[in-house]
């Protein structure tokens, strides 16, 4: 979905997108902080972030755990760390939705994908953004699957960096 989407704003001419998950958590009053770093150059992916200041959100003590981790795989990407690798609240340049139209990391627009942009050398960049609790709908995520995708997750993220080459 997320490739197609990426295909469809290049189709369209679009300059910028945004990523927005369906779960109501992400506040519309944050999409500003999100866009303006991207439209004024400063970055190629805009993250937002539930941690880089104290916003209120707290995830469940094993989501935060994987989310520690990821934020460490990804810092090996990057170069720096990137504390919300699993914000579903991005802004992404032209520049990176010609790539993504084509290529994305299959099943896994996380770390990986995060790990693979870096490995091309877009900037990435965390912004503040406040977040809710979830609104609607439920977890992807059953007990198997918890288990399973950090795994998953953790292939994903070595294969984009060894096949993301600049």
């Amino acid at each position: 979905a997320l490739q197609t989407g990426f295909r469809w704003a290049v189709d369209q001419d679009y300059d910028i997108t945004v990523q927005l998950d369906a779960d109501g958590q992400h506040d519309p009053r944050s999409l500003d902080a999100l866009v303006d770093p991207v439209a004024n150059g400063t970055c190629d992916v805009a993250i937002g972030s539930r941690f880089v200041e104290s916003t209120g959100y707290h995830a469940p003590v094993f989501r935060r755990m994987g989310q520690l981790l990821f934020s460490w795989v990804v810092q090996l990407a990057v170069g720096h760390r990137i504390a919300d690798t699993t914000s579903g609240y991005r802004a992404y340049g032209r520049a990176v939705m010609e790539v993504c139209q084509y290529d994305v990391p299959r099943d896994c627009p996380d770390a990986p994908l995060l790990s693979a942009l870096a490995r091309l050398r877009f900037r990435l960049l965390e912004v503040p953004v406040v977040m809710r609790e979830r609104q609607a709908g439920h977890s992807f995520y059953t007990l198997g699957k918890s288990l399973y995708y950090p795994y998953k997750n953790l292939v994903a993220s070595l294969m984009a960096w060894i096949q993301h080459r600049p």
